[in-house]
């Protein structure tokens, strides 16, 4: 089985195209600025681990986070109507996080990461050995959203990157779209909302790591359908994160998976709600994001201080094939997103 750390305690970075895989993460030798091992509960403290679930409909798009920073816990839902604007928007914060009220294991194999604290419960239950994925979230007595999807490890060719983060530390993530569900139950205030499951679609994301102390990246992510074009296609591009080593660039495409290099924002942080630009040096990858809305997030304690952006919208563009194809895509629903954090 592959070990993403080895004997010497050092990380094995590159693609891990396979699993299952040995996540001995605590087996890392981490050290600090002056190359001295960091131990105890201060290493313990460093290891962070996020999972973010895009449910992404024609006439929907459903956000849901769940990051644990080992000192502290946050989770976040939100729900968007395309048409209508923000239906609903829930956060939860937690310090010095309790067993029993968050749990998150650092398995991106096989998992159940729950949040529960009266009458708001949120549980991502995932199997790579039988393709399966749950979701169930229950906030109040206003919102809840049920979701059993098929992912599949050889059908949805999830991108995994282990890659350094600065020079002690790194950072292993898994990202996947397109990702079909077999069912979803969504309620809001009593009232269940449709989706049609044959015009939705999953993004998801399990990261993990001992990231730097100062972090920020640039991200958008996207999956569905161009019933024009007859082509199904899914993305995730970043910036200020694993451009070192080994890049997070993927496409998805019927069905077939691209890995790009280094890709190019172009996005105005004093006007956010203009068109974003992603591109790479070569022309290979062009696309364009149409923001709808902002969510918007500035916390500062005296371990964390963080500013995040996420903005469900549209994107268009086109790819270039290898062998010399144009494709163009439009309409495709999606997210783009801005954080920096210091944790």
């Amino acid at each position: 089985m592959f070990s993403i750390i080895n004997e010497n305690g050092r990380a094995n970075y590159g693609i891990i195209d396979k699993y299952p895989i040995d996540f001995n993460y605590q087996d890392y030798r981490l050290l600090d600025f002056f190359d001295r091992e960091i131990e105890g509960f201060k290493k313990k403290w460093k290891f962070h681990k996020l999972n973010y679930l895009g449910l992404i409909s024609d006439k929907y798009i459903l956000g849901l986070a769940m990051t644990d920073l080992s000192y502290c816990y946050n989770c976040f839902v939100y729900l968007y109507d395309f048409k209508e604007g923000l239906l609903f928007d829930h956060k939860v914060y937690g310090m010095f996080k309790k067993q029993k009220q968050f749990d998150f294991p650092a398995n991106p194999d096989k998992h159940s990461i729950a949040y529960s604290k009266g009458k708001n419960g949120i549980d991502i239950n995932k199997n790579f050995l039988t393709s399966e994925l749950f979701v169930n979230c229950n906030l109040g007595n206003r919102f809840s959203f049920a979701g059993q999807f098929y992912y599949d490890f050889n059908l949805n060719r999830p991108l995994r990157v282990l890659c350094p983060a600065g020079q002690n530390g790194w950072s292993f993530t898994e990202k996947a779209s397109l990702i079909k569900p077999d069912f979803i139950n969504v309620e809001l205030d009593d009232k269940e909302l449709k989706f049609d499951l044959s015009n939705t679609t999953l993004f998801y994301n399990w990261s993990a790591g001992y990231y730097k102390r100062e972090t920020e990246w640039y991200w958008i992510g996207f999956s569905g359908y161009d019933k024009e074009e007859n082509l199904s296609i899914g993305g995730n591009f970043a910036a200020f994160t694993n451009e070192t080593y080994y890049s997070e660039n993927v496409l998805w495409l019927d069905g077939e998976r691209y890995r790009f290099g280094r890709v190019i924002f172009d996005y105005d942080p004093l006007n956010p709600m203009h068109e974003w630009k992603a591109f790479n040096e070569n022309g290979i990858i062009s696309l364009t994001f149409t923001p709808y809305d902002e969510m918007k997030e500035m916390k500062k304690t005296r371990f964390l201080k963080t500013f995040f952006r996420q903005f469900p919208g549209e994107f268009s563009g086109y790819f270039q094939k290898p062998k010399g194809e144009k494709v163009h895509f439009s309409g495709i629903k999606g997210f783009g997103e801005t954080k920096r954090t210091r944790w």
